[in-house]
């Protein structure tokens, strides 16, 4: 469940927190104390690090990029990428999605190069496949902070010093007052 709190499906991210909190309202000595360890361990950092990523997040405008795409096994080698005419036209994460679901069988082990635009940073991939993963990542909706941590809030409403202790030492509970205010 720690892994899927962050998950860009909202009923899955509702399963997973709603299952951690019942876990931690266990009143079985032995169950509280190992989902209280693996709350401080494993769900708190989990839980530090989606927040600082959606903190750093690009505005809504930024985050609707484009990019080019190009065959990465060209004979000419690096100067190929120096080449227009290899180029995709410039698409939308989409339509270059569209394009690697396109291809031919024999073309899909082929290694590709995808150009995020505007900033040009070229991203090289072994296949086709590993290249349109990474588009559909990008494509998932964002993580919703307010969401995240009411999260947080839930986690330290529930009173546990352990889970308190740890959320305070990453800065988490001060979030939740900044966004309540």
């Amino acid at each position: 469940a720690v892994t899927l709190v962050g998950h860009c499906d909202s009923m899955v991210q509702t399963t997973a927190r709603t299952t951690i909190l019942k876990i931690l309202q266990l009143e079985h000595p032995l169950a509280s104390a190992v989902a209280q360890r693996l709350t401080t361990s494993h769900l708190v950092p989990e839980l530090a690090r989606l927040s600082a990523a959606v903190r750093h997040r690009p505005p809504e405008s930024q985050s609707t990029q484009s990019c080019k795409w190009m065959w990465a096994d060209a004979s000419t080698g690096k100067i190929s990428q120096f080449n227009p005419l290899r180029w995709s036209q410039r698409k939308s994460f989409a339509e270059a999605l569209a394009d690697f679901h396109q291809q031919k069988l024999d073309q899909q082990h082929r290694p590709v190069i995808l150009r995020i635009l505007p900033e040009g940073e070229d991203q090289h991939y072994r296949h086709v496949s590993d290249a349109a993963s990474v588009l559909e990542q990008m494509l998932l909706p964002p993580l919703n902070r307010e969401d995240l941590l009411d999260f947080v809030g839930e986690l330290l409403r529930l009173g546990i010093p352990e889970v308190t202790s740890a959320l305070q030492s990453k800065g988490l509970e001060d979030e939740t007052k900044v966004s309540s205010l």
